[in-house]
Parts: C-alpha cells; sequence; structure tokens
C-alpha cells in the first residue's frame, strides 16, 4: 500500500515538472534580460515542496528533480549557476521551519544533485561553490550547510568552504542579493511570520579608496549592493544603489617616486 502511494506521488510529482514552463522560452524577441524562471515558478515549486512536509523521501525526491528541471533550463554554464543558485535558495528557504534533520537532508539532495549536473572538472566546483555560496548568504541556517559538506567528494569540501566563508566573492553583488530578496519572497509566499528571524539587510563592503596622488586608504561602508527586490519583491519596488565592487581591499599603493625633500625651515 505504501509502495502505490509512494508511486502516485512520484507521477504527480513528475507530471508537475513537465508543465513546468519557462518565461519566454517561446518568444525569440524576449529581451535578453528577462528571467529564464519567473519568480511565480519559485513559488510553485516551494509550495510542491512544503506539501511534502514529514514525508522526507518525497521531499528528497521533489529537491533533486526540481535542481535538475530549472537549472536544465539553462543554455550557458554561467546561467545554469546563476538558476542553481536560485533553486537552491528557494527550497532552503522553503524547509526553514522543518527539522534539523529533515533541513539536513533537503540540503544534501541538493548539493548532490548539483554533483550531478556535471562530472568532473571546473564546471563542477562552480556549480558547487555556487549552491554553498547561495544558500549560505541567503539562510541564517548553518546545521543544512555543515551536514550536506559530507556528500561532496573530499577533494570539493575545501571549495564549498570557502563558498560559505566567502559568498559574495562568488556570487557576485547583484546575484546574492537577488538570491536573499528571493529567500524572502518565498518565505512571504508560504505565509510565515514576517517577524521571523530573517537574513540582514546590511553587509559590510570593504571598499579601498585612494584619497592622494600618493597614499591609500581602506575603508569599510554599508552600503547594500544589487538590483534584486526588482526582480523577486515586487514591480513598485525602487531599484536598489549600483553595484559596490566586493572585491577584497587592494594593498595600499606604493609611490614610484619619491616626495620632494621637506624645505629646512620646515622641519
Amino acid at each position: 500500500m505504501k509502495k502505490r502511494i509512494m508511486l502516485a506521488a512520484m507521477l504527480g510529482i513528475m507530471g508537475f515538472f513537465a508543465g513546468f514552463t519557462v518565461n519566454g522560452a517561446e518568444d525569440a524577441s524576449a529581451a535578453p534580460a528577462a528571467p529564464v524562471v519567473v519568480p511565480s515558478q519559485y513559488v510553485a515549486l516551494a509550495k510542491l515542496l512544503a506539501e511534502s512536509k514529514g514525508d522526507i523521501a518525497k521531499a528528497v525526491e521533489i529537491t533533486k528533480k526540481a535542481v535538475d528541471s530549472v537549472v536544465s533550463k539553462g543554455k550557458t554554464y554561467e546561467e545554469k549557476r546563476v538558476l542553481l543558485g536560485e533553486i537552491a535558495t528557494t527550497l532552503l528557504a522553503t524547509v526553514k521551519d522543518w527539522s534539523e534533520a529533515d533541513r539536513v537532508a533537503v540540503a544534501k539532495a541538493i548539493a548532490e544533485a548539483s554533483l550531478a549536473l556535471a562530472p568532473d572538472g571546473a564546471e563542477r566546483i562552480g556549480y558547487v561553490q555556487e549552491v554553498f555560496a547561495s544558500m549560505a548568504f541567503a539562510s541564517l541556517d548553518t546545521a543544512p550547510l555543515i551536514g550536506a559538506l559530507e556528500v561532496l567528494p573530499e577533494a570539493l569540501q575545501a571549495d564549498a568552504k570557502d563558498a560559505v566563508l566567502e559568498p559574495m566573492t562568488v556570487l557576485g553583488g547583484t546575484t546574492a542579493w537577488q538570491n536573499r530578496d528571493l529567500y524572502n519572497a518565498v518565505r512571504d509566499a508560504l505565509g510565515a511570520d514576517p517577524d521571523e528571524e530573517r537574513p540582514g539587510d546590511v553587509f559590510l563592503v570593504a571598499v579601498s579608496t585612494t584619497t592622494t596622488t600618493t597614499t591609500s586608504t581602506s575603508t569599510t561602508t554599508t552600503t547594500r549592493p544589487g538590483t534584486g527586490l526588482a526582480r523577486f519583491v515586487g514591480t513598485d519596488a525602487v531599484p536598489e544603489p549600483p553595484v559596490v565592487s566586493t572585491t577584497r581591499p587592494h594593498k595600499p599603493v606604493v609611490p614610484t617616486t619619491k616626495p620632494s625633500p621637506t624645505p629646512v625651515g620646515l622641519r
């Protein structure tokens, strides 16, 4: 009986993904900047996963199928990476209020699905880093990240840890903040408490600022980079400030010419 129920559930999932469409896929004249997968489709996937709460086997199956279905819509490696980060963010946002064991199981499924996208090489490293950077930046929950590391080959675990520690370096400002906005949009769509703990809205960005022709100082600002709100929060959202560089601070500029000798009378 249990097998019949599981089979029926899997057939339902397959039917859902068979009808999963891509925004503008049939319109060759669509603007290049149009999203490959629209926000409403991420919400639909989140609600599908939410319905499996308490049935972790079904949740894992949905998770892997969702990753494969969404990422397959990308035509280029870079586009696939962005989609991978978005679906990882969506799925992790969905299970925020699940038990720790189930959150870890879903995160492991996301990681395993990302490994299946490329057999080896640089692309595989890129996919793994995109997943872990996206999950780290969009969520305050570290348990799924730690748990998911063990499904990675040992050679990739260091890359995943680097991505967790420096997600902005992997994602870039615009993508990182779009993912965080998507995380919040999914939580809202699922009817979560708006006062629940959410990722912060301020991120410290180190910026190197040259003050004279011979010296350089490193300052820290709280500028929010990216333009994610325009896509995932609402059409009336105010565009964000221009993207701020997220690279590590540059070393102070060393003068290539000696300064003029100080006049004797001023010593």
